[in-house]
């Protein structure tokens, strides 16, 4: 994740990074190693958080839809606007839009558009 061309999707860093450890799952602290997590029921170690695949693909999903935003907001003949208002619709994307209401968002934006030309 690249800080600055992901800052629209910084929330998924922010809250993997803080997510805490399901059970069967704990924590330890090693003294080699830093934080390991430690899987009571099956007995398995990792040195990665149990969650941190969970947030990547999150991470892949949402940033494939904030692609599709700007492509999608770019075809409005607006390019230099596209991207900081994809960025602004990952707030909602954060919160799931669903197909209809992404579809009227961007009939509402066309609408705008072809008034004003």
């Amino acid at each position: 994740m690249d800080p600055e061309e992901d800052e629209g999707l910084l929330w998924i860093a922010r809250e993997g990074l803080t997510a805490p450890v399901p059970e069967p799952w704990e924590a330890l602290e090693d003294e080699n190693y830093g934080v390991v997590y430690y899987n009571k029921d099956t007995k398995q170690i990792s040195y990665e958080h149990p969650l941190d695949e969970e947030y990547k693909a999150l991470y892949q999903e949402k940033k494939a839809q904030l692609k599709e935003a700007e492509e999608d907001l770019g075809d409005l003949g607006d390019e230099n606007g596209a991207k900081e208002m994809a960025y602004n619709l990952s707030e909602g994307l954060n919160e799931e839009l669903d197909a209809n209401a992404y579809e009227e968002l961007l009939n509402q934006e066309k609408e705008v558009s072809g008034s004003i030309t």
